[in-house]
């Protein structure tokens, strides 16, 4: 198994910012386009959808998990999926001394179903 779990679209400023044309970036990528990738570029078994938490809007949120859950929706003649994809989001918390600095970290969930996914990163409780 090969896969990647740390992808993100241009909702994730650092994406965004390197996607500008002005950079010689190659313009906006939905994250239709990492599912595209995966599936027919780089024949990864698996990958996730890991935005910027702080990119996140609602509307953001809903629009990756439908995107995710049609990229999960495809299969071959025998209906195994040919790659499966995950729903998450990266996490940072900086803190000013070492012991409270945590850094960047995945979020990742195990189903797509979208009454067991939380309404968005910025309502997860602790």
């Amino acid at each position: 198994m090969f896969g990647d779990l740390h992808v993100h679209s241009t909702f994730s400023t650092d994406a965004f910012v390197w996607a500008l044309p002005l950079l010689r970036g190659e313009g906006a990528n939905p994250i239709a386009d990492a599912c595209d990738f995966a599936r027919y570029c780089s024949a990864l078994d698996f990958w996730a959808a890991t935005d910027h938490a702080e990119a996140l809007t609602p509307t953001r949120w809903s629009q990756i998990i439908d995107t995710v859950q049609q990229c999960a929706a495809r299969s071959d003649a025998d209906g195994i999926p040919d790659v499966i994809p995950f729903v998450g989001f990266e996490w940072t918390q900086v803190g000013a001394l070492p012991e409270d600095h945590y850094g960047h970290k995945n979020v990742i969930f195990r189903t797509l179903i979208l009454m067991k996914l939380p309404p968005g990163p910025s309502r997860l409780q602790a």
